[in-house]
């Protein structure tokens, strides 16, 4: 009797425990069904690095600047669990892109993946405006990650070169001050295959405001093909003598084939 009940006792245990293995699998599966995706979101361009916070500056407020957002979103039960992600802007004036659905970009692993969107902001009021994401699962349950950023429209002039052509061995070139505020006098310098060949000093410009313009000869050269083609370069702002929107649009640069 006794060898009797321990066998019973035996396979009575054998028996339970996979029961017990089940029940605790299913316990931790309905645990992970009820988990939220989680947030991290990211803006794209700061425009002024240097400054806490991101930076938002437009350089025309007549066109549109794109301000990209990165998120990374996960969620326990695999990232193809995520139903949709949005992102809602708010502050001193209404975007008019705003709600932005953000889409799937790429994969990091089997539970995180990226969703990228963007929005643009033109004439809107300067100052700070929030951006709240929220990435809903399939089964309903929302997360949520937001940032700031400051808007602001740039107040400096910006040079650029915006046609260069020749006449016989004169070259002449358009310059145009697309900033917020006049341009003082400047120089403007040509490059021919990487050597300085001109200079040229340039009226001041008003916001708006174009000028056409053409090189005094340095050191005697006057432009002649070199075959099989030149490489013209014109520059506004020579040495960056002005403070600019931009200061990094200031060259054209064109290949001229001879003939």
């Amino acid at each position: 009797m006794f060898v009797k009940g321990l066998v019973v006792l035996f396979l009575l245990s054998t028996m339970l425990v996979p029961a017990v293995n089940v029940q605790a699998e299913v316990n931790s599966r309905a645990t992970v069904l009820n988990t939220a995706p989680t947030l991290d979101s990211f803006l794209s361009p700061d425009d002024d690095p240097a400054t806490p916070g991101v930076q938002v500056i437009n350089n025309n407020p007549n066109t549109n600047k794109m301000v990209t957002i990165i998120v990374n979103v996960s969620d326990d039960n695999g990232w193809d669990d995520v139903a949709s992600v949005t992102a809602e802007i708010t502050g001193p004036s209404v975007v008019e892109d705003s709600p932005v659905n953000l889409n799937f970009d790429s994969a990091v692993n089997i539970t995180t993946a990226i969703y990228k969107g963007s929005f643009s902001m033109s004439d809107h009021l300067e100052g700070d405006y929030k951006v709240e994401v929220t990435a809903t699962d399939a089964g309903g349950l929302s997360g949520t990650n937001s940032r700031n950023f400051t808007y602001a429209i740039c107040k400096l002039p910006d040079l650029v070169i915006t046609d260069v052509w020749n006449v016989g061995n004169r070259i002449y070139y358009n310059i145009t001050n697309i900033g917020n505020a006049p341009a003082p006098r400047s120089l403007s310098i040509l490059r021919v295959d990487g050597r300085l060949r001109g200079i040229d000093l340039v009226r001041r410009l008003n916001s708006g405001e174009s000028s056409t313009e053409s090189f005094r000869w340095y050191r005697w050269y006057r432009w002649r093909c070199s075959p099989p083609g030149d490489t013209i370069t014109v520059c506004a702002d020579f040495r960056n003598r002005i403070d600019e929107c931009n200061e990094t649009n200031n060259c054209r640069r064109a290949v001229w084939s001879c003939r």
